[in-house]
């Protein structure tokens, strides 16, 4: 599949999703983005668990896809749920993402 164009791209990503993959380095120009993110993706379901970094591919990828802020997205759901789970009292971590780890 290396041959034709975008498809040599998503190849890394099937790959990863099927458990035989290897490193994928190279994300390439701001405009092939979504490749790298659907490599994400495809990494983490290949693992088979749902958690954050999961959803994370998952944002990101869709993102890029629907053009939306996912990185706010991203901040909003971690922010939340710090504040859900007591790790912080500040009630802008809903928007500023959660307090950083020490």
């Amino acid at each position: 599949m290396g041959f034709f164009p975008l498809t040599r791209e998503m190849t890394s990503a099937v790959q990863a999703a099927t458990g035989f993959g290897g490193q994928f380095g190279y994300s390439g120009p701001a405009g092939l983005r979504f490749f790298s993110d659907l490599y994400r993706l495809g990494a983490q379901v290949g693992q088979g668990d749902f958690d954050m970094a999961a959803f994370k591919a998952a944002n990101n990828t869709a993102g890029v896809l629907f053009h939306y802020p996912a990185g706010q997205v991203n901040r909003t759901v971690e922010g939340t749920a710090a504040l859900l789970e007591g790790r912080t009292d500040n009630p802008l971590a809903v928007i500023a993402g959660p307090p950083p780890r020490n």
